[in-house]
């Protein structure tokens, strides 16, 4: 099978063009790299691709950035939007029989919620949702829909953690990290192993807007899945107390992390649902 890969030296995309390759595939990369097959930034510019391929995976995106993750920055949602249109741009000429867009459930905008499906209002609260979201459209409306898959991916794991599983790890390496005891909340992640196995084996299946995941996890289980370093405990009526305070206070951003660590946030895998 011939891949074509955006945003190949990414948490995901360097993981998904290892395993491809691993199998035997033919792997060709685009993205601002100079070890890239079409070396690029996709938030400037595009090129025009005449190779044709099977799959085309558009992992590219502006990721782990703190101000596109939490605010609207305008310019980093038009640069994200940017890299899918040129993209887009860039394949507009060649043959494909699939194209997976990797999106995410930051679409919808929610902090917690219990078994939440793609029937969900889609309401971002950030940037990097609003991007994603505004990127979906683009594709659904430029791609047939007998070629286009797009996956909106919860919690990612797998070797070399980014984002909130990074900071975790930060925090337990440092001798910073702290739960709740008895804090049930669970959390939905998706094992980058279990994503690459749909994508090889499962996806040519499946059309449209899907979610995948592997499992729900208690909150306090996955973190402490991650490290055998030293955790520690407050009783869960810290959590309560604390909620309240930066209630009274209008403490808003801390208000936000808390209810995120202590609420249920977990989504239905429908490819599962057929």
């Amino acid at each position: 099978m011939r891949y074509l890969i955006s945003g190949a030296n990414g948490f995901i995309g360097s993981f998904l063009k290892s395993r491809l390759i691993s199998d035997g595939n033919l792997v060709k990369t685009l993205g601002r790299s100079m070890d890239n097959d079409y070396s690029l930034d996709l938030t400037k510019k595009f090129i025009r691709i005449s190779e044709d391929y099977d799959v085309i995976i558009h992992t590219a995106s502006i990721v782990h950035n703190s101000e596109h993750a939490n605010t609207f920055n305008q310019q980093l949602i038009l640069q994200d939007i940017e890299i899918t249109l040129n993209l887009l741009r860039s394949i507009e000429k060649i043959s494909f029989k699939k194209l997976i867009f990797l999106s995410s459930v930051s679409v919808y905008g929610v902090d917690f919620g219990r078994d939440i499906d793609i029937a969900q209002k889609i309401s971002p609260k950030s940037g990097y949702g609003l991007s994603k979201a505004i990127s979906e459209k683009i594709i659904t409306q430029s791609i047939p829909q007998d070629k286009l898959l797009i996956l909106r991916l919860p919690l990612v794991n797998g070797p070399s953690p980014k984002g909130n599983i990074k900071i975790a790890l930060k925090a337990i390496e440092s001798g910073k990290m702290v739960l709740f005891k008895g804090n049930n909340a669970k959390k939905t992640v998706l094992e980058l192993e279990d994503l690459y196995g749909f994508l090889f084996n499962e996806s040519v299946r499946y059309y449209g807007i899907h979610q995948l995941k592997s499992y729900d996890v208690k909150f306090n289980t996955f973190i402490e899945g991650l490290s055998e370093k030293r955790i520690y405990y407050f009783p869960l009526v810290f959590l309560k107390m604390m909620l309240f305070v930066t209630k009274i206070f209008q403490l808003s951003r801390i208000k936000n992390t808390l209810l995120k660590i202590g609420s249920d946030l977990t989504f239905i895998d429908t490819t599962k649902t057929k």
